[in-house]
């Protein structure tokens, strides 16, 4: 099953600790900068349970640096978004935005 309200709230906390968008000095301080990754889930009690697929997304606002932003820490966020949604994470594909755009329209 997938997370609770909480669940995510933590997260979302940790996940902005933990990505490199901490606090900037100087003139990097002015700076914003938001992170959305993007993901085709299949098989989620969120979508249908078994043969379904949803798309998802994952905004990290307000980041500072991007220093934090690697490999590791996207396949942790698409290890994230799978377990919110209840599968393992070979039900979860990141796609791009166009893809994400055009399949949420359908």
């Amino acid at each position: 099953m997938g997370w609770t309200k909480e669940q995510i709230m933590e997260w979302l906390k940790q996940g902005v600790e933990k990505s490199g968008c901490g606090q900037e000095k100087g003139l990097k301080g002015l700076v914003n900068i938001n992170i959305k990754t993007y993901y085709e889930i299949r098989d989620s009690e969120l979508y249908g349970g078994e043969g379904s697929v949803g798309y998802s997304m994952i905004e990290l606002e307000r980041c500072k640096a991007l220093k934090g932003l690697t490999e590791e820490r996207l396949e942790a966020l698409k290890e994230d978004a799978a377990r919110m949604c209840g599968v393992t994470v070979d039900k979860v594909r990141m796609i791009d935005k166009e893809e994400y755009e055009a399949r949420i329209e359908d």
